[in-house]
């Protein structure tokens, strides 16, 4: 009997030593889940619980495949429970703050958005971050909430209205304030996240992008058409509004600047680091481009005149 106990003993430390893996075992059937595990407590999941290996791939030091027992089957669901427990202090010892719970949930889901799209569902985002989806409602009690929450932290938190001052600054020459402007934007905005989250919603129809439009237009393409005239000395009075041909233009500028960040960010493309190839192209627009459609305005607002005259 003493004998047969002390075998028995040395067996199972074996088994535990050779055949189990190092971290808790247990089944899928976990009460928490690979990322909701990972998000909560920091640690890689052990791989029995992730479901990655099979008890009987594992193989003592002969080389030997092992299958659990009665014993070593006992021995990992002890062992899991102990791990799950353990996980679970460490949860209530770290415990977030409603405001850093808040940001957590916000930064996981801008992440989520710009790689799945603004048509996932709240549910599927909160599987991602591995919380509940009450807790995302005590939170933002909508969807529309957080999308409205995600637009201000990257599009209007990420602006600097000083950008729209060095526009209008001008004892600076116009080539210089694009060339200073469109160094700090680029690298500010045009990153992965913004530009497939600007993307996202632009092709599901949410208003991000049209809210941002409106933000640009305002504050960089419209004061833009007014230190182009006053550049050229063109004489449209800086209370009529700006014509499609001068916005078409400004567009056409800003367009080559943004299409070198979907290249980069959402085509995978690898692009030219060096920026001074765009400086060329904002010194071609100011010399070449923009005197030819003032030319072209010039003349259409020309015929226009004529033709009234003819009429009368």
């Amino acid at each position: 009997g003493v004998t047969a106990r002390v075998a028995c003993c040395g067996y199972l430390k074996r088994r535990r030593e050779f055949c189990l893996p190092p971290a808790c075992t247990a089944r899928r059937e976990s009460k928490f889940s690979h990322s909701a595990y990972t998000i909560r407590y920091g640690d890689a999941l052990p791989a029995l619980i992730r479901g990655d290996v099979s008890p009987t791939n594992q193989r003592d030091l002969f080389g030997r495949r092992a299958s659990l027992s009665f014993e070593g089957r006992a021995l990992a669901k002890i062992s899991a429970s102990s791990a799950i427990g353990h996980a679970d202090e460490r949860q209530r010892g770290t415990r977030l703050r409603p405001e850093e719970r808040e940001r957590a949930i916000l930064s996981g889901a801008e992440t989520f958005f710009a790689e799945h799209g603004f048509d996932a569902t709240t549910r599927e985002l909160a599987d991602y971050l591995g919380v509940r989806q009450s807790l995302l409602y005590r939170y933002f009690p909508t969807k529309q909430d957080l999308i409205d929450r995600i637009y201000n932290d990257i599009f209007v938190g990420g602006w600097d209205p000083e950008w729209s001052n060095l526009i209008r600054d001008r004892s600076i020459p116009l080539v210089e304030r694009l060339r200073r402007f469109y160094a700090l934007y680029i690298p500010t905005t045009l990153t992965r996240q913004w530009l497939r989250l600007f993307y996202q919603a632009g092709l599901k129809g949410f208003d991000i992008s049209t809210r941002y439009h409106d933000l640009l237009s305002r504050e960089i393409f419209i004061p833009l058409c007014y230190e182009l005239r006053a550049t050229y000395c063109v004489d449209l009075g800086e209370s009529k509004s700006p014509t499609s041909v001068e916005l078409e233009i400004i567009y056409d500028l800003h367009g080559a600047a943004v299409y070198k960040g979907v290249r980069q960010h959402i085509y995978g493309m690898k692009i030219h680091p060096d920026n001074g190839l765009f400086n060329l192209w904002i010194e071609s627009f100011i010399n070449n481009v923009v005197p030819a459609a003032y030319r072209q305005l010039a003349a259409g607002r020309l015929s226009s005149r004529e033709g009234k005259t003819q009429a009368k």
